[in-house]
């Protein structure tokens, strides 16, 4: 249960950069060589593994702590 949390606030997180880039899910998809499908899973919620949450935190110029919501302000 706390896990699917995480995916959920994580994948929030992945909308709001893309938005924030006016990024369409197809451009991102190619961005980071996955299927589009793959990011709109990832933004409702699904499973993301580490080796994507670097990719994406090194794409949008964040930390994975940023990512993962887990950075002490």
């Amino acid at each position: 249960m706390i896990r699917q949390v995480i995916y959920i606030y994580m994948g929030n997180i992945i909308s709001d950069l893309r938005q924030r880039r006016k990024l369409s899910k197809k451009t991102l998809a190619h961005d980071l060589n996955v299927d589009a499908g793959t990011i709109d899973k990832w933004e409702n919620g699904a499973n993301i593994r580490m080796e994507n949450v670097i990719a994406i935190a090194e794409y949008f110029g964040v930390s994975t702590d940023d990512i993962l919501g887990t950075r002490q302000h």
